[in-house]
């Protein structure tokens, strides 16, 4: 059985299993990228679950993943001896 059905995080390092069905980063590094980018990525996500065309899925698909290279791109990092636990 896989333990992570939405996927792994896609930051570098990351082996933590997304959190949710629309979720495009784990919770330590949804507040590491930009805001307007991460909730843009999930709207994405939600309006390529509910297109009734491939054609439209696909272009979420390319948009999804552009802004998620974007905002891994210009990711915060944590500072010196703060963790996220």
């Amino acid at each position: 059985m896989n333990s992570d059905p939405h996927g792994r995080c896609p930051a570098p390092g990351c082996c933590n299993p997304l959190p949710g069905r629309f979720s495009a980063f784990c919770a330590e590094h949804y507040f590491a990228v930009d805001l307007k980018t991460a909730r843009f990525v999930i709207r994405m996500k939600i309006e390529r679950a509910r297109a009734k065309s491939d054609a439209v899925r696909e272009h979420c698909d390319y948009q999804i993943a552009g802004y998620v290279q974007q905002a891994l791109k210009t990711m915060k990092q944590p500072r010196e001896g703060q963790s996220a636990e």
